[in-house]
């Protein structure tokens, strides 16, 4: 009976995540690039080729997200060279480069591009369902597998080739073996931890907040091993020691990431450094220049800290952001809750209340009793939730959700707790059934368009243009249905504002940049303008508003008919 169970228990997990990869597939396939996406394509062949850190791109981001997009671009026909200019300077959008003198279509070069971001799909649902099943039934366990699958937003960012679902990969999996190697010990698991936390440095400057997450949940499983609530016990000696083993690999991996690329933090074009000849120069200049070369001596991983100090100087800065129909540069505290509410599935939002409401209720029985094993995978779950989501709210950069993103499988995970406290009952199953079908008919009415996702809550995708705007909603990822609607009105020619990475006229648009006074013609125009983001006049098209569209392709961008 117990291997029956089994046997459909792991059945129904691929099923799901076959469900899963034929979700992403179809967006990848019919979704264009999009414009961060565009910038980034085959940026991993030129770093492989010349280990040349310099490029504008690594100066904004680590380069894991760029060897990843460029494995299968490696194989195709293309040079590795095609994200030069004539001037041999590689460019911001370089990507457009691969995607259109590459000798191959732009769709087959976005799909190349986008199939390891699928496959990392694949294993992060896997991680989410193991996790899951460690603390919860085969019910619970299901249950945030099929959330994980059903979740527009994971979707969104799984089918394109970016570093935000590349970073909620490697976020999960570090703390996930780290998990693992707390519970079981073992010289490969804490060998993984390291590399897996490398690697999350390597994708993105978030990934940062894994210094503080990883000694505090180490510090909470030795609490819980003294409690007896822990399945092995833990010595504080033993985890110092293997702490620092975990951050001399991650350290290790990091700068192999860079190709242990190494760059002065002072050069001879900059001298004198004043402080320099403050310190030591009265002593002489033999003593003098010593320091010099000391001081100008190549620093491995100096480009990982300047990166570093880039992001966070933009984080503080502040960032164009759309909410509820105004705009702002320094965003709203609430943002990401809000976007999260209007992007998430209403039945998603119930069964994550639900799984909190019965953490919470947990931790209190287990607080009567004077136990820990609610406790637990309470923390654990929820410190992440917090590391990522609490500076987020606290910055100025609001961005979109894709920002939050690694928060999503830990709060699949607690909604599983729902599962598990259905499990046993087969009423209280079939109510969780039916909200996961409805999540379901949710995800399948608005697909493959899930960036531009907006629940019914909020008026469905038709109206999320009036709430959310930039990666929430308009991305640029509609230019292959605008194209599609054109050629079947038998349309030769538009005035055009596309917010988009990609290239109308390589797509067959003809157009003409849009003005900002009226005209008269077939006008297209991407929400995120109509919006007023990314203008220099943010009233640009204001006379655009009081028309209109005859269409509003793909929800994201609206045709008029003004002749």
């Amino acid at each position: 009976m117990k291997g029956e169970e089994f046997r459909w228990e792991r059945g129904a997990a691929v099923i799901l995540l076959l469900v899963g990869v034929a979700l992403a597939m179809w967006a990848a396939a019919t979704q264009a690039g999009t414009y961060d996406e565009v910038t980034f394509l085959g940026v991993g062949r030129y770093l492989w080729h010349t280990g040349d850190f310099g490029i504008q791109h690594t100066r904004f981001h680590p380069p894991l997200m760029y060897y990843v997009n460029s494995i299968f671009l490696e194989l195709g026909p293309g040079r590795w060279d095609l994200g030069l200019d004539a001037q041999r300077h590689f460019t911001y959008f370089a990507g457009q480069g691969y995607m259109y003198r590459g000798g191959q279509s732009p769709d087959a070069v976005l799909l190349l591009a986008r199939y390891p971001f699928i496959l990392l799909f694949v294993l992060l649902g896997a991680i989410v369902y193991r996790w899951a099943r460690d603390v919860f039934t085969p019910g619970g366990a299901l249950l945030s597998l099929s959330l994980y699958v059903l979740s527009p937003t994971l979707l969104a960012h799984a089918s394109i080739a970016g570093n935000d679902f590349l970073l909620t990969v490697t976020y999960t999996s570090t703390l996930f073996l780290l998990w693992k190697a707390l519970r079981r010990g073992g010289v490969f698991l804490w060998l993984g931890v390291g590399m897996l936390l490398g690697l999350t440095m390597l994708t993105k400057a978030t990934g940062m907040v894994l210094w503080g997450v990883i000694p505090l949940l180490m510090l909470w499983s030795w609490w819980l091993a003294r409690h007896t609530a822990w399945p092995r016990a833990l010595s504080w000696k033993d985890l110092l020691g293997q702490g620092i083993g975990v951050a001399g690999v991650a350290v290790f991996t990091l700068m192999a990431g860079y190709g242990f690329y190494s760059l002065p933090a002072m050069t001879q074009e900059t001298r004198p450094h004043r402080w320099v000849d403050r310190l030591v120069g009265w002593l002489g200049e033999g003593v003098r220049m010593q320091v010099y070369s000391w001081v100008e001596h190549p620093i491995p991983g100096y480009r990982y800290v300047t990166m570093l100090k880039r992001q966070f100087r933009h984080v503080a800065q502040g960032h164009e952001a759309y909410l509820l129909g105004r705009r702002s540069l320094h965003g709203w505290w609430y943002f990401f809750p809000v976007s999260m509410s209007i992007k998430t599935p209403l039945g998603t939002l119930v069964l994550w209340v639900g799984g909190w409401a019965l953490a919470l209720r947990g931790l209190w029985a287990d607080v009567r009793a004077r136990r820990w094993n609610t406790w637990a995978w309470v923390v654990w779950w929820a410190v992440p939730v917090m590391a990522v989501l609490g500076p987020a709210m606290m910055g100025n950069a609001n961005m979109g959700v894709r920002l939050v993103l690694p928060i999503y499988p830990f709060l699949f995970l607690f909604a599983g707790a729902v599962g598990d406290w259905a499990y046993a009952r087969r009423g209280r199953l079939l109510g969780v059934g039916i909200v996961v079908a409805l999540v379901a008919c949710s995800v399948f009415s608005q697909a493959p368009r899930y960036l531009s996702y907006v629940n019914e809550a909020w008026g469905g995708p038709e109206n999320g243009w009036r709430y959310v705007g930039d990666s929430n909603y308009d991305w640029g990822q509609g230019l292959k249905e605008l194209k599609a609607y054109l050629d079947a009105h038998d349309i030769h020619h538009v005035y055009l504002a596309y917010f988009g990475g990609e290239l109308p006229e390589e797509r067959g648009i003809h157009y003409t940049w849009l003005p900002c006074h009226p005209v008269r013609g077939v006008v297209a125009i991407s929400v995120t303008y109509l919006q007023g983001l990314y203008l220099e006049d943010p009233s640009c098209y204001a006379w655009l508003r009081s028309y209109t569209p005859v269409a509003r392709v793909g929800h994201t961008i609206w045709v008029y008919d003004l002749r």
